[in-house]
């Protein structure tokens, strides 16, 4: 079973990966890259369609979603650009640590307005 589930981390980690590589993508049209932005932005924020204090409910929207919605993107991306981004994939990765910070100021913003 933990097998499985490492299998299943490991495949959502690079679809990601590949949804970011879509998106950085010049060749992508605008209505794409705002569909899989806005998965991006699903799958990287704290924030649930439902909150995962739910017993049960709260995990199935990670469960069956965002898994759902990756496939929904894989099926209007090309093969040529996947197999592309695949190979990108192979290479190193710069890691950025600003982008996270900007995370965490768009949430500190967001909570600041909430508050007042």
């Amino acid at each position: 079973m933990w097998n499985k589930l490492k299998l299943w981390a490991k495949a959502l980690k690079r679809d990601l990966w590949l949804l970011y590589c879509a998106f950085k993508d010049s060749q992508t049209p605008f209505y794409k890259k705002v569909f899989i932005g806005l998965i991006l932005i699903y799958a990287l924020s704290p924030m649930d369609l439902i909150p995962d204090f739910i017993p049960v409910l709260g995990y199935l929207d990670d469960l069956l979603l965002l898994p759902i919605f990756i496939w929904l993107v894989k099926k209007m991306i090309s093969t040529n650009q996947l197999e592309r981004y695949e190979n990108l994939q192979r290479e190193p990765i710069k890691k950025h640590w600003y982008y996270g910070l900007l995370i965490v100021a768009i949430w500190l913003f967001i909570i600041k307005i909430i508050w007042f």
